[in-house]
């Protein structure tokens, strides 16, 4: 389990996970190492300093205005890199009128790295949401793993449903900021290879606590959590980024997009 950890809250519940979700998160990028029935475990960054802001409830619901409260807590707790397993709908163009999406480009401009989950609603061509939309956030798509690296059936991709009525406004914001524009920015492996009888067949093993615990794996206690989708993704690339801020390899998002592409 990740340890040496700042917990906060913006709802009326205890900083701790009573979902799963988050603790998945949380240890996929902090956890110390662990042997589960499935195999080792380690988080990517298991040294990296660690703030953790409770702004969904026990159910994953959240409101606009917890997220923008914790998102300015992470912001103030001098945060450098910022996991984000979430979204929702764009209220606005993810340009210059979504809140969140707001925050997170201004914020980047100051060398905070907002690491954001593409979503989890199919490939087609609305389907990104906030923060995920937003101009300056790394967002993150999923692959699978057993199907030779193909996007994972439920990753998100390209724009919102912000857009579906605006071809216009989509397309002049396609011609201004060209591929910083089109999401995800990178993938990374999140499950989901194919569906069996209803059920997908490739999951990602995090340690959790909460209900969620035996979701998948039918069981409950042992903390050896499967889960699937861009939130599991998501911190693989949210530890890689901590790891090179740290080794002093990249200073901000800006350093990341803009790296030249190997041959």
């Amino acid at each position: 389990m990740a340890d040496n950890i700042e917990e906060y809250t913006m709802i009326s519940e205890p900083p701790f996970d009573l979902c799963g979700h988050g603790s998945h998160v949380c240890n996929t990028i902090f956890g110390n190492p662990w042997d589960t029935k499935y195999g080792h475990t380690c988080g990517g960054a298991p040294n990296s300093n660690k703030v953790s802001i409770k702004a969904l409830n026990i159910l994953g619901k959240g409101s606009t205005s917890s997220l923008l409260k914790a998102t300015e807590l992470a912001i103030q707790s001098g945060s450098k890199v910022i996991n984000m397993s979430l979204g929702g709908p764009l209220q606005g163009n993810p340009i210059d009128q979504d809140l969140e999406c707001r925050i997170v480009n201004d914020a980047s401009k100051k060398g905070i790295i907002f690491v954001v989950a593409a979503g989890n609603s199919g490939s087609k061509l609305y389907s990104i949401g906030s923060p995920g939309g937003a101009l300056n956030a790394l967002t993150v798509g999923s692959v699978s793993h057993t199907d030779k690296d193909r996007p994972s059936c439920f990753s998100s991709g390209l724009q919102s449903g912000w857009y579906h009525d605006r071809p216009d406004e989509m397309e002049y914001h396609l011609k201004k900021y060209k591929d910083d524009f089109i999401k995800p920015d990178c993938v990374a492996y999140g499950g989901g290879a194919s569906i069996r009888n209803n059920k997908y067949t490739e999951h990602i093993c995090s340690i959790s606590t909460g209900w969620m615990d035996s979701l998948y794996d039918k069981t409950f206690g042992d903390m050896s959590t499967l889960l699937h989708g861009t939130s599991q993704s998501t911190p693989f690339v949210s530890g890689i980024v901590a790891s090179a801020v740290s080794d002093g390899i990249i200073d901000n998002v800006f350093d990341i997009k803009r790296a030249p592409i190997p041959p």
